[in-house]
Order: structure tokens, then sequence, then C-alpha cells
């Protein structure tokens, strides 16, 4: 089947032979928004692929496996998937096993782009207006997953904090962080404040863009993050032992998706090819392969839908990754 590019696995392997090196590298992003849409749920297989060969490729030629997360944006798909439905959807299809019980095509880590919690008057069960918080959707929806879970991009945008109320304080106040280390602490494993530098809408320092070696001057914006940090760390009452629930079955998951959402998958004919037939860059010399670029697979090297563009929209802060996609 049409799926990712040979293009794509060399630059995969080439992230993880240069980062891998350092210590600090928490983990490998192999996918930012791509499924945004009931068409680009098609390249979710192929997702899944990528996955499968990085990790066979890990598991031979590295001394450790470097934990793969795809992140996704909370948003839904349409008008029949919902937001918490289709982060749930994504999560469990990109942690499910094959029929015969591999695991090796699944994420490690899931996580979403959330610029909800717009007030410093919300709170993590209703939003201002009354609708219920974006945060308790999401861990309704997520808490008993069997992915760790992250928010990959955390903040609202500067543009919209605090617009609809009366306050006239527009600096982002980060009072979602003691609800993630706490209330959604049986679940959730961390988040990425959004973001360092490069969305003027977002950025927490001054001074850019960023050459990649200066520091640049935090604004308020970052004073409140870090006094959040402070009066929230981490300590031992909320480091608790996260629940490791049943990993999900593809065939299972395939099955909801058919079902759910007033049919929305299967009108727009949206099927999902078997991962395990889909050929691995591993059952060919993938090594000799990165380094002179020959193949006698010229037919499997095709575009790769959306599944390369993974743009970092601006850089998030508090975190060590890398982009095995670009």
């Amino acid at each position: 089947p049409k799926c990712y590019s040979r293009e794509l696995f060399e630059y995969g392997v080439a992230c993880l032979d240069n980062y891998m090196q350092y210590n600090n590298t928490l983990a490998g992003v192999v996918g930012n928004e791509v499924m945004n849409s009931l068409t680009a749920w098609r390249a979710a297989p192929c997702i899944k692929a990528y996955v499968r060969d990085l990790k066979r490729y890990m598991s031979q030629q590295m001394d450790r496996n470097l934990p793969l997360l795809y992140t996704a944006q909370d948003n839904g798909i349409g008008a029949s998937v919902t937001a918490p439905q289709a982060m749930r959807l994504t999560a469990d299809y990109l942690s499910c096993q094959t029929e015969n019980y591999k695991r090796d095509s699944a994420i490690d880590i899931f996580g979403i782009n959330v610029e909800s919690w717009c007030s410093s008057t919300g709170s993590f069960e209703i939003n201002d207006d009354g609708t219920i918080g974006t945060y308790f959707e999401l861990w309704q929806a997520l808490h008993n997953t069997s992915l760790a879970l992250v928010f990959a991009e955390m903040g609202c945008a500067h543009s919209l904090f605090n617009r609809d109320n009366n306050i006239a304080d527009k600096n982002r106040d980060w009072k979602q962080i003691p609800v993630v280390l706490n209330q959604m602490s049986d679940s959730w494993s961390g988040f990425c404040a959004y973001a360092y530098d490069g969305n003027v809408d977002f950025n927490m320092f001054r001074g850019g863009p960023w050459n990649g070696r200066d520091v640049l001057e935090p604004t308020q914006d970052f004073d409140n993050f870090r006094h959040e940090l402070a009066i929230n760390g981490i300590s031992v009452s909320n480091q608790m032992m996260l629940k490791t629930n049943e990993v999900p079955v593809c065939e299972n998951v395939v099955a909801e998706m058919e079902s759910c959402c007033d049919g929305a998958f299967k009108e727009n004919h949206i099927e999902l090819y078997d991962v395990d037939k889909i050929p691995s860059y591993q059952h060919r010399n993938v090594y000799s392969l990165a380094m002179d670029g020959s193949s006698d697979d010229d037919n499997f090297s095709v575009n790769h839908n959306k599944l390369s563009g993974t743009d970092t929209h601006g850089i998030v802060l508090i975190i060590a990754v890398v982009l095995l996609s670009v």
C-alpha cells in the first residue's frame, strides 16, 4: 500500500543516530497533528508502520530504546466526532496491538496540543460560560488509557487570555498547572509550556527569533509559569504510580470507529489498512540504505501524505525531544 517514503525512514534513523548519544533526550516525536480530518485518518496505519520500523531499528542497532510520541490537536473531526472522542480514538488506535499481539507498532506517549484555559476565573470542571472544562473532558476521556499522557503544547493564546471577562491582566496565569499535577495526576504524566519562541501569540520570551545559542529575555508570562511551578512543584504526594490499563486490540478499535460518531468514519470510506501487511524497511538492508540511499523497492517510495508535516509551530518549553518527522 502507499505509505511513507524511504527518505522519511532515513531521516528518522539519522535523528536517532544523532540524538540518542545524549542522555537528556526524553522522547522522539513521530508525528504532530497529522490526523486532523477524516481524510487524513487514512495516514494512521502509516504512522504505526513508521513507529514499528524505528523501534525495530533501535532494538537491533542501539543500546536503548527511545520512547516514541505522537501529538494531536485538541479538536473534533468535522461535526460528528467531538474533541474527546477524537483524542480517545487516536490514542487507542496508535497504541493498539494487532491480533497476533504485536506491540512494536504502538506509540509510547500520547501528547495533546491544548490551547484552552483562557480565563483566570475558569476551573477544572467548568468554563466561564458554563460549559464543561476542556481539561476535565480530556481527563474523563483518557483517564484509563494504556499510554503515558502529556500536554505537548499547553497554553492559551495571549490574544485570547482574559479576553471575554473584565479582568485587566492579560498575562497568562498558568492556574492549570496544579490541576494537571493533582486532579489529573492519576493518568497524566506532565506538560510542556508553549512556547519559548517561534509564535508571537504564545511566546514566553522576548528578543527573538531565537538563534539557538543566546538566551532570550523572560516575560511576565514566563515569570507566572515559573511561580506556579515553584508553589505546585512535584512532591512525593503527587508522584503516584499510574495504573497500567489493558492495551486495546486494533480490531476492536477499528470496529468502534465504524460504529461511533454517527457513522462518520464509515460514510467517508475510511479503511485502515492492516499494519502487519505494510512492508517494513527492516526487511532490507536498512543500514546500508541509510548510508548510500540505494533501494531495490522504489515502488514503496511514495508520498507520505501529511506524515512529514510536523512543523514545531514554536519551541516548546521544558522538554527535550527529537522531531523524527520534518
